[in-house]
């Protein structure tokens, strides 16, 4: 299982782009979320992506979903299966696309791509699927948007790399739990309690990604492994 990161931001795009990451197999990708124009310039990405996982209906997240449909049904000549929490029929009618150029489902698969699926619904305010994909002794976890609580702890504890989210500042906590969004103390706090072997910050918005990394590693009394995605990051896990 390899991952590739092409948008980083939460929000509203600067410099970068919005939340995009692809995990490739050897069975084909999967992408996940879909707010980045950078996946076109990837055609392997277009050929080979057979699914497409949203966490959520925030436009940072979906903003080039029908996009994407209608460059492999161009491109490619196929079909997208899209996984989502809501139905995404009125997303794609903009592109003028209906039923019959894609499939959906709100039923998150068990089993994609010989990957072992499993979701929870997180803290935020519109319904947003938090996704581990496993294999052998890889596992991934992709939080989407979410705030801390002990059911994501839980679901998170032991995956060998966790992608969080990585939204607000320490000060602004209040509006952090307010809108379903992380802080560096809770995100250390994730850290401690769940024990993932590598954490991945993801979705910038308030702060920097080095800046909240370091945020983090103030409120972590261990040696852990951080790192702040940027676009192109790409990463091995074990087989």
């Amino acid at each position: 299982m390899h991952l590739k990161f092409y948008g980083v931001r939460g929000v509203f795009p600067t410099s970068e782009q919005m939340m995009s990451a692809a995990i490739w197999t050897r069975e084909g990708h999967i992408l996940i979320d879909a707010g980045s124009t950078s996946v076109f310039e990837d055609l392997c990405i277009l050929e080979k992506t057979s699914h497409i996982f949203i966490t959520h209906h925030h436009n940072d997240h979906i903003a080039m979903l029908p996009n994407f449909v209608v460059a492999r049904l161009v491109k490619v000549g196929k079909k997208c299966l899209v996984v989502s929490p809501e139905s995404v029929a009125e997303i794609m009618r903009s592109m003028e696309l209906d039923s019959n150029d894609y499939d959906h489902t709100t039923i998150v698969p068990s089993n994609t791509l010989n990957l072992t699926v499993e979701s929870i619904v997180t803290a935020h305010p519109r319904k947003n699927y938090c996704y581990k994909f496993s294999s052998g002794e890889s596992s991934l976890v992709y939080t989407g948007d979410t705030t801390y609580d002990l059911g994501l702890a839980e679901f998170c504890c032991g995956v060998e790399v966790l992608v969080c989210e990585a939204s607000y500042s320490d000060k602004n906590v209040d509006h952090a739990k307010y809108w379903g969004h992380m802080t560096p103390k809770m995100v250390a706090r994730l850290i401690n309690d769940a024990k993932p072997q590598t954490t991945i910050l993801t979705h910038f918005v308030q702060l920097e990604g080095f800046e909240f990394r370091e945020a983090v590693v103030k409120h972590i009394g261990r040696s852990v492994e951080i790192v702040p995605a940027y676009e192109g990051l790409e990463v091995d896990l074990a087989e």
